[in-house]
């Protein structure tokens, strides 16, 4: 270490400054400095750790900013300081999360929702069941019970209503197949048969529910299931007849059974078998091993908030090594051969034992820098 006196004219004014270059962020007593500006996250900056610590700001509704990222799916960056529009300090859980993230994609292959150490979502854009963003563990928390808001009439006739278990802005429905009308029948085997009609028609075979809505034994898997009314049955010309209609009250009813239908030996009809279907998507899925950014700006303030407290912004600046050392009468020479470091130094007024100021050594630190 070498040192040096800065002396003014007045012997009452007599400062002396000691500066010190060295690898470490702090030093016991002195006041310290980067030797020269750095970037953090995206800032250029020439702050102390002790002076990022205090300009950054908490983060609020106001610089907590949606940012669209990868296939144009919106999450929510944070910028934390600024100095003019073109100078930001900006972190973003979604950009740290992408950059060690893992896409899944095997033509559809049943294994790529699912990864060992990560959680895997649907690569948008979504091509699943449901069209969806939500993965299968997410599914299963978030499935809507039928209602008026997820029931729906599939004619004008209310002859039919489709459950749409994300809401009925979603158009698909509840998966139909002939797997899962044979499954229906048998387990609700001894429920009673649909009675005869009257007149020149050909009966439906169907069954009802215990709820009285009866059990469709048909279906186009290019469209929802559906459930219908007692008393439903087909013309000489296969036309279809109000007697069948049904209430929504019912069909929510008759919903309500077919979800809480026991399972068997493929599993159950509720949350489990709908949510198997977003175990596929068209365009894979990305797997994270960190975790998965915030979609809203009411979850990014919370998370930004714990995750990158201003110790954790600021950690970088601690890493400004290795540095020199040198005292203030023959630092020029040493300090403006610019290097990555800190300058600490302290002060004290001539005649006093008190130490100058922290912000009157930091303006002696910006002359020996700049």
């Amino acid at each position: 270490m070498f040192g040096s006196f800065a002396y003014y004219s007045l012997p009452a004014q007599r400062v002396s400054l000691e500066s010190i270059v060295t690898s470490e962020w702090q030093k016991p007593g002195f006041v310290c400095k980067p030797l020269q500006k750095t970037t953090l996250h995206g800032l250029s900056t020439d702050w102390s750790f002790d002076e990022c610590l205090a300009n950054v700001i908490a983060p609020d509704t106001t610089n907590v900013n949606a940012a669209t990222k990868h296939a144009n799916v919106v999450h929510y960056d944070y910028n934390f300081a600024s100095d003019g529009d073109s100078n930001k300090g900006v972190v973003s859980v979604y950009d740290v999360a992408y950059a060690s993230s893992v896409l899944q994609k095997t033509n559809q292959a049943s294994d790529d929702w699912k990864r060992d150490g990560y959680s895997c979502y649907p690569e948008p854009p979504y091509d699943n069941t449901f069209n969806v963003h939500y993965n299968h563990s997410e599914c299963l928390d978030v499935v809507l019970p039928p209602s008026a808001a997820t029931v729906q009439s599939q004619s004008p006739n209310g002859y039919g209503f489709s459950y749409h278990p994300f809401g009925n802005e979603f158009s698909l429905g509840y998966p139909c197949s002939a797997s899962l009308v044979s499954r229906l029948l048998t387990a609700h085997s001894s429920c009673p048969i649909m009675p005869p009609c009257s007149g020149s028609c050909q009966c439906i075979y169907a069954k009802f529910l215990p709820s009285g809505a009866v059990i469709n034994t048909w279906c186009d898997e290019t469209k929802p299931y559906y459930v219908f009314g007692g008393g439903f049955y087909a013309g000489m010309q296969n036309m279809l007849d109000a007697s069948g209609s049904i209430t929504l009250d019912l069909a929510i009813k008759g919903w309500n059974d077919i979800l809480n239908t026991q399972a068997d030996q493929h599993g159950g009809f509720g949350n489990e078998f709908m949510c198997s279907f977003l175990k596929l998507n068209g365009n894979g899925f990305r797997c994270f091993d960190k975790p998965k950014p915030p979609t809203t700006k009411e979850l990014a303030i919370p998370l930004y908030a714990s995750e990158y407290p201003p110790e954790t912004i600021c950690a970088p600046l601690k890493l400004n090594s290795p540095q020199r050392g040198g005292a203030r009468d023959d630092a020029i020479e040493p300090f403006g051969r610019r290097g990555a470091g800190c300058v600490c130094a302290h002060r004290h007024r001539a005649g006093s034992a008190a130490e100058e100021t922290p912000d009157a050594v930091n303006n002696d630190l910006g002359e020996l820098v700049d």
